[in-house]
């Protein structure tokens, strides 16, 4: 591998941990403590972990929400992972192959 490929894959995985943190972040301070609609259609359901940029936007107002590290004991939460699924984590050729497969043959287009 030459020098410049190794600064432009540590510079992706830099870039990646980046995005992954803030994803992070994003996703896991807020959670719904109420059903929560947007435009007229569910967003949120109890427990759903909320983006931080919808309270903080007002989008979700705080009195629909509580933060992770003070809701009530046994409240049922979405997991949050940690961290957010990636390229290893994508599913084999064998497995695309066999759900092209499937929906060919039940007649969905790609």
């Amino acid at each position: 591998m030459t020098e410049g490929n190794e600064m432009a894959e540590k510079a992706g995985s830099d870039s990646l941990a980046d995005y992954q943190r803030g994803l992070l972040d994003e996703w896991s301070v807020f959670v719904a403590t109420q059903a929560i609609d947007i435009g007229g259609a569910r967003a949120f359901n109890v427990g759903d972990a909320v983006p931080a940029s919808h309270v903080t936007r007002g989008v979700v107002s705080m009195d629909q929400v509580v933060k992770r590290s003070e809701a009530p004991a046994g409240m049922d939460m979405a997991v949050v992972l940690d961290p957010p699924m990636g390229a290893n984590d994508r599913p084999s050729d064998e497995d695309i192959a066999a759900a092209e497969k499937a929906n060919m043959e039940a007649g969905i287009k790609p």
